[in-house]
């Protein structure tokens, strides 16, 4: 009895990496993090240039508004997040906690819509003979639902605003926090 059909085997290496990611997702909103300047404003940089490049694609103002929407949305949860935050210092480290339930919740998000792709897309690859077409090759979206989704960039928009602001914010608390601490060591060795 074959439960699993051999194209639905190639699927496998797919799905374990996406659970490997959720992992990966889920240790990083959990308990001490540390603050690379280096990653985070490269993951800053690399999810605004990925905004400007989606904009720059062609398509109806509708769409452009869905994007908008959804990065102003995860812009305003990723400053929310920043306000339940906490930041400390070990040794010569920095370290940074995240709220474990916002940053859970938007992750979420993106793997509900992986697994809704997912659920749609796998029908149409049984009908397709197990080959994996795309319904248009030429959109850089397409195995999202493709750049006409309102929904699709909507979603993609909360991602790339709330990491974007909160890491953005990240770096600047924690520089503040490291500004402040030499000062705060002064003054409790003067008072000592």
């Amino acid at each position: 009895m074959n439960v699993l059909p051999l194209h639905g085997l190639a699927l496998l290496p797919f799905a374990v990496l996406i659970l490997y990611s959720l992992y990966r997702r889920y240790r990083r909103h959990v308990g001490p993090q540390e603050v690379t300047p280096l990653r985070m404003g490269l993951r800053v940089l690399l999810l605004c240039g990925l905004a400007v490049f989606i904009l720059a694609l062609p398509r109806s103002t509708q769409l452009h508004l869905g994007l908008i929407g959804g990065i102003v949305t995860g812009a305003a949860l990723g400053l929310f997040s920043l306000r339940h935050t906490r930041f400390e210092t070990r040794g010569a480290k920095h370290y940074y906690i995240p709220n474990i339930y916002i940053g859970l919740a938007v992750s979420a998000l993106f793997a509900l819509r992986l697994i809704y792709r997912f659920a749609v897309l796998y029908p149409q690859m049984q009908q397709a003979g197990g080959g994996f077409h795309l319904p248009n090759p030429g959109d850089p979206l397409a195995a999202m639902g493709g750049s006409k989704s309102l929904l699709t960039l909507a979603m993609l928009g909360v991602l790339i605003g709330y990491y974007a602001s909160y890491y953005a914010g990240v770096l600047l608390q924690s520089r503040r926090v490291v500004a402040a601490q030499p000062a705060a060591e002064i003054e409790t060795d003067s008072a000592a």
